[in-house]
């Protein structure tokens, strides 16, 4: 159980969500990227007691929350523009402040 407590505090490499349009327009596909972090395993070493301990994890997939009520599921980031992204989200109406997270 140590083994898991270690993947729970595996650290994510910092990033963030990039958009084109920078600024969502109604009616219009909106192309979204993380950027930062390529999707490569995470791991960490840990060595105590004479013992070293290494967890490894690999994302398998990725939960899209686009702040309007839709959400999609990926097994990839996105691809940064001017690349044609496969993360992509059409907003139906005006939503001030809309966040959108991974």
């Amino acid at each position: 159980f140590d083994e898991l407590r270690r993947r729970d505090r595996l650290l994510v490499p910092s990033g963030g969500i990039e958009a084109n349009p920078t600024r969502s327009l109604v009616g219009l596909p909106t192309w979204f990227w993380y950027a930062g972090y390529d999707g490569r395993p995470l791991t960490k070493t840990v060595a105590a007691f004479g013992v070293t301990v290494q967890v490894q994890a690999t994302p398998t997939s990725y939960r899209w929350d686009f702040g309007d009520g839709t959400t999609m599921t990926s097994d990839g980031l996105g691809r940064p523009y001017p690349a044609r992204s496969t993360i992509t989200h059409t907003y139906q109406a005006a939503r001030p402040g809309a966040t959108v997270s991974p």
